[in-house]
């Protein structure tokens, strides 16, 4: 079972279930949780808890533990917010467990990669053991995140990116390729009965991927975008308020208790 933050607002309310990015954690969500606390249960799982061990991620493996998780804290079926590469992990939890999602909120969501992020994602994997970590990720975040105003948010994950050790982010820097090749979790959800709908939030300054998302999801039935002005790829924390409103609006329009 995965790590978690827990804050519950009452015993009926409808459960909000949080997954951070790559090198992220739970910390993360720090300026939603006042906003999103004050009408659900929350549940912030960290993927990243330091276990020392020799297996592979899977997809379908990190998909049954947030299903055992939300199991064990009697989630039900429950809306999914999540960041960045996490949305990545989303969509398939979605394919795989569409029973246990409401709606769902992608921030700085991801699709598909352009070249410039493949060969990103390729220069990782090559030099995982031969360049420390910790430069590898400073790299990314500022690739990702260059411009003035994104200083904040690449400087909260390469904080957080220090406590995750090298093991576990070789560990997920293995698993990238796997889940951007997710054309077969679209369709699942696509002719699922099971009704899921999508929000995409994006920064208008996303350069890597909010041009791919305005494209392409109108590919993933039920699914819209939003973009968010002069914003990096990190709204929930950079225009935390303007993402926290947008949310709430699109949760509460499609929350079955209203």
């Amino acid at each position: 079972m995965l790590d978690v933050k827990v804050i519950i607002n009452r015993f009926d309310a409808t459960w909000t279930v949080f997954l951070h990015g790559f090198g992220g954690s739970s910390d993360t969500w720090k300026n939603q949780i006042s906003a999103f606390g004050d009408r659900y249960n929350l549940l912030l799982i960290n993927f990243h808890i330091h276990k020392e061990t020799t297996d592979r991620l899977s997809i379908k493996h990190v998909c049954s533990e947030i299903n055992e998780t939300m199991s064990y804290y009697g989630t039900g079926c429950a809306n999914i917010v999540s960041l960045s590469s996490g949305s990545l992990v989303a969509l398939a939890f979605a394919a795989l467990y569409p029973e246990r999602v409401l709606s769902m909120i992608m921030a700085g969501g991801m699709l598909s990669f352009n070249f410039r992020t493949h060969l990103l994602i390729a220069a990782a994997i090559t030099f995982q053991n031969i360049i420390p970590y910790m430069s590898l990720y400073k790299i990314f975040a500022y690739i990702i995140m260059p411009r003035q105003n994104h200083i904040r948010s690449r400087a909260i994950f390469v904080r957080e990116a220090e406590k995750l050790g090298h093991h576990e982010f070789c560990r997920w820097v293995n698993l990238i390729p796997a889940l951007i090749n997710n054309r077969s979790y679209i369709k699942m959800i696509n002719s699922s009965s099971h009704e899921i709908n999508f929000l995409y939030v994006m920064g208008s300054q996303d350069h890597l991927f909010v041009k791919a998302v305005s494209k392409e999801a109108k590919d993933l039935k039920n699914a819209s975008v939003k973009i968010i002005d002069n914003c990096g790829h990190v709204c929930t924390i950079e225009k935390a308020d303007d993402f926290n409103r947008i949310s709430l609006v699109y949760l509460i329009k499609h929350d079955p208790k209203v």
